[in-house]
């Protein structure tokens, strides 16, 4: 009887500069060679014919040569080989409905404020449609199991194997991140675990035809093109951790090896500032507070979030101001609107099913403040048509984010206020 499996291209697209093998001493026994995994050798050739699918011994093959490969690559040994499943991705959507870490009603208000998802819209869904169409395999933490996601079942994709072959490593060397209370901080930690899984299976990529023989990647079309398109902030946003996080573990290993990112576990970033910005990694988050200065009618009902600087980059994407040469939904996270940001605090507010929030921002300098006021502006005037009603207030009139802003800048501080009406703003945050 024949496994089948057709493994999508991930489309949360690897990304960043290739790594190479360093021998490491973190093997648990060193008389085991790095390298070789059930008798496959990181090298070997294997007979085994993709096209008409995989038997159980060809995947075992297959799934024992990858380990080899990531054993080489990374120069750690792997305790035992994971189980590999196969699944469809109809199943995989049956079994996982939600995919968004953030659902709910402060999650919808931080997703307005990123001017992405209209406050018409489930932003809950939108997430559930980019992520149930783009997954390609995935590792379920504490069951040492890696289950590979196919459409059709023609083929395994044996770099997206290696990518989850590293979260593998990764949860049996205890290499984890703890949670995180903010939407920011979650991305950057995010930033460490894809970031060294997307190396790795960059490097899986770069060896192959010249070092390596490798299976053909798998073919098809991704289901989820149009909510990409309809919202490429969003994808852009989730896509931070994969790119920028592939160049921090690259910075990381320029410093140390891979000695340098396994420390890193210790202390992971924080911010995605630390994933974008060259020796700002470690460093703590500099404290904001927004006082509560709302009236008998609002009141806050969530904990103060944190966009970061990937959400803000994805921001001024999304809305046009960001110079890029063609049309394609890629970025390297750098405008001259987000670049000084050094840490914010968001605040949702409510007044029965009205919504509003203060949003402040905290930038290197003044100078890198005014940068943001300027794009900030230019995104109500210009891409959201709103009409200033006096200095620093304007108005929405019509369309998913229609509403009130308020835009106040103190040297290196900047303060959005949004509520449904002008009148409403001081009732927010007087």
């Amino acid at each position: 009887m024949r496994v089948r499996a057709a493994a999508l291209a991930m489309l949360l697209l690897l990304a960043g500069c290739s790594v190479g093998y360093t021998p490491s001493a973190e093997s648990p026994d060193p008389t085991e060679q790095i390298g070789v995994e059930d008798g496959y050798r990181h090298d070997a050739t294997l007979a085994v014919t993709p096209a008409d699918g995989y038997n159980q011994t060809e995947l075992s093959a297959v799934v024992a040569r990858t380990t080899a490969r990531v054993e080489r690559l990374r120069g750690v040994e792997f305790d035992a080989t994971p189980e590999v499943v196969l699944q469809s991705r109809a199943e995989y959507r049956a079994q996982n409905r939600s995919f968004t870490r953030d659902p709910g009603r402060a999650g919808d208000v931080r997703w307005e404020a990123a001017f992405m998802i209209g406050e018409d819209t489930d932003a809950g869904r939108v997430v559930d449609s980019l992520f149930g169409g783009a997954v390609a395999g995935y590792y379920l933490p504490g069951s040492d199991r890696i289950v590979l996601v196919s459409e059709t079942g023609e083929t395994v994709d044996a770099r997206t194997l290696a990518h989850e072959l590293v979260h593998a490593l990764q949860d049996a060397r205890g290499w984890r991140v703890a949670g995180r209370d903010t939407f920011d901080g979650r991305l950057a930690a995010t930033g460490l675990t894809e970031g060294e899984a997307t190396a790795v299976a960059r490097a899986y990529a770069d060896r192959c035809g010249e070092e390596w023989t490798c299976l053909p990647r798998a073919g098809g079309e991704a289901g989820n093109a149009s909510a990409i398109a309809t919202h490429p902030g969003v994808y852009l946003t989730f896509r931070a951790p994969y790119v920028a996080g592939t160049g921090f573990v690259d910075r990381l290993r320029d410093r140390g090896g891979w000695q340098a990112v396994t420390a890193a576990y210790d202390r992971p970033p924080a911010s995605t500032r630390e994933l974008l910005v060259a020796d700002t990694h470690p460093a703590d988050v500099p404290s904001l507070t927004v006082a509560d200065r709302s009236g008998e009618a609002w009141e806050r009902y969530a904990t103060p979030d944190s966009l970061g600087r990937a959400t803000v980059h994805a921001l001024f994407w999304a809305n046009g101001l960001v110079n890029r040469g063609d049309d394609a939904i890629r970025t390297d996270y750098e405008d001259p609107h987000s670049a000084g940001l050094v840490t914010d605090r968001f605040v949702p507010y409510r007044n029965g099913t009205a919504d509003g929030y203060v949003w402040r921002l905290r930038f290197e300098n003044a100078s890198e403040a005014r940068e943001f006021v300027d794009g900030y502006e230019r995104l109500l005037l210009v891409r959201q048509r709103a009409d200033q009603v006096r200095e620093g207030v304007y108005v929405v009139r019509s369309g998913p984010f229609a509403d009130a802003f308020r835009v106040t800048r103190d040297g290196d501080t900047v303060t959005v206020v949004n509520g449904p009406t002008v009148a409403d703003l001081d009732g927010i945050h007087g």
